[in-house]
């Protein structure tokens, strides 16, 4: 019955893409269908109140799960820098030598650290620059972990291996 509202909301002139029952109770259905008017990896949601069943929403939602505008931005602003394609080739370069960056800091301070400690003002920055760099490290090993599997080119092996291991958004048919 959500689906025939959703259906009647749209002229029922586009494809069903994926229906998100509501997670709790009065949270509404994400209905998702196929717009060729939209971008790439965008879809139309209408959202369903599961026990009126009147439409409370239509809106363009992005990528498999629907994510909606402020996620869509977060998404785009982490793959692209909101750049476009060359910020997304920047964003994808900045991510593969992040890593090496970061743990090439951490051997540096491994191989030039004193072998006393001196109460000096010199040391004491140099200690907090330690700091922030071990504090730092995690970070920049996670944002350009997550920057690859986000990327392009190197993103795209990670989508196979998500194939072959049967990792997708279980689609409706």
């Amino acid at each position: 019955a959500q689906i025939a509202v959703a259906e009647e909301a749209t002229q029922g002139n586009l494809r069903l893409l994926a229906v998100r029952p509501a997670p709790a109770m009065g949270e509404t259905t994400r209905i998702m269908f196929v717009d060729p008017s939209l971008g790439e990896s965008e879809s139309r949601a209408i959202f369903v109140d599961p026990i009126s069943l009147r439409v409370k929403g239509d809106m363009t939602v992005y990528g498999t799960s629907g994510i909606l505008p402020l996620r869509q931005w977060i998404d785009y602003a982490h793959r692209s820098l909101l750049l476009g394609d060359s910020g997304r080739l920047y964003s994808e370069l900045a991510a593969s030598w992040m890593w090496v960056a970061a743990l090439g800091g951490i051997a540096l301070w491994a191989m030039t650290r004193p072998k006393r400690r001196i109460n000096n003002v010199l040391q004491n920055h140099r200690r907090l620059h330690v700091t922030l760099g071990w504090g730092l490290l995690l970070g920049m090993l996670l944002f350009s972990a997550t920057g690859l599997t986000w990327s392009q080119w190197a993103g795209g092996n990670v989508d196979k291996m998500r194939a072959a291991f049967g990792w997708w958004t279980p689609q409706v048919n």
